[in-house]
């Protein structure tokens, strides 16, 4: 492993900002590694998730997989769960 590796393994390590992406600054379409490092799951997850016919909505261009941010942003949106207020 080269000390470029390591850096680079010890930055995301610590959760170093400037190496994640956030679902607000990815750009209007971005493949399934990128969301995989936004919302924090691995990318088998997504896949298995695209073969379940569950998940964010994506486009499919040839052999490749690519999301739009406002769907990503939606489908988090439809599936995020409030709990409920202790009378």
């Amino acid at each position: 492993m080269t000390d470029d590796e390591k850096v680079k393994g010890d930055a995301k390590m610590k959760g170093d900002a400037k190496s994640r992406h956030t679902i607000n600054d990815l750009p209007p379409l971005f493949g399934q590694d990128t969301l995989a490092e936004a919302i924090d799951v691995s990318v088998s997850k997504l896949e298995r998730d695209r073969w379940l016919g569950k998940g964010p909505p994506y486009i499919k261009l040839g052999g490749l997989v690519r999301y739009r941010r406002e769907a990503v942003i939606t489908h988090l949106d439809q599936n995020t769960i409030f709990p409920k207020e202790e009378a």
